[in-house]
C-alpha cells in the first residue's frame, strides 16, 4: 500500500470561476477496492494545485481529513465495516509535519504552516488537524469520526 491515499483520478471539474480565474476544484479519486472518494481542492494563492492533474492517471494524495464538529471520539476496537460516511483510523504520529526533503508534485502552502495528527486507516494514511480531538493527541489510539470532507493538500 502507498503511504497517502492512491488511485485512479476519474474526474476533475472547476469549482467557484470568476472571470475566468479558477478558485477552487472538485476531484474523485477510485480506489484499488472500487471505492471512490469526493475530494475538494481548496483554493490557494496561485488556485488549485489539481489544475494539471489528468484523469485516468494514478496518483498518490495527501489528504486532510474535515470531520463533523464534536464527532471525533477514541475507540477501544475498530470496526469491520462501516457506513461510508464513517471512518476510523489510528494515530501513527501526533505532531506530524511534512520533512523538508520531501518532494512534491504538487503541494499547497498550508501543509506546511502547523502539525497535523497523521492517521493510518484501512485505504492510506490521512492528516487531521489535532484540535478535533476530545483530548490530546496519543500515538497509537484508535479514532472514529463522521466525514464531511476531504481536501487535497499535496500530489505526491
Amino acid at each position: 500500500m502507498a503511504e497517502y491515499m492512491t488511485g485512479i483520478l476519474t474526474d476533475s471539474q472547476d469549482g467557484a470561476v470568476y472571470n475566468e480565474h479558477v478558485y477552487d476544484r472538485f476531484l474523485r479519486l477510485l480506489l484499488q477496492d472500487g471505492q471512490t472518494l469526493s475530494i475538494f481542492d481548496p483554493p490557494g494563492p496561485y488556485g488549485p494545485i489539481s489544475a494539471e492533474l489528468s484523469t485516468g492517471e494514478k496518483y498518490e494524495m495527501v489528504l486532510a481529513v474535515l470531520p463533523i464538529p464534536g464527532s471525533v471520539e477514541y475507540i477501544t476496537t475498530a470496526s469491520p465495516s462501516l457506513p461510508l460516511d464513517i471512518w476510523q483510523g489510528t494515530i501513527i504520529a501526533p505532531n506530524w509535519i511534512p520533512s523538508i526533503e520531501r518532494n512534491f508534485l504538487y503541494v499547497h502552502r498550508y501543509l506546511c504552516d502547523r502539525e497535523w495528527l497523521l492517521l493510518s486507516t484501512s485505504y492510506g494514511n490521512l492528516l487531521m488537524n489535532p484540535r478535533e480531538l476530545p483530548s490530546s493527541a496519543e500515538k497509537k489510539r484508535e479514532i472514529r469520526w463522521r466525514n464531511l470532507r476531504l481536501d487535497l493538500c499535496a500530489v505526491v
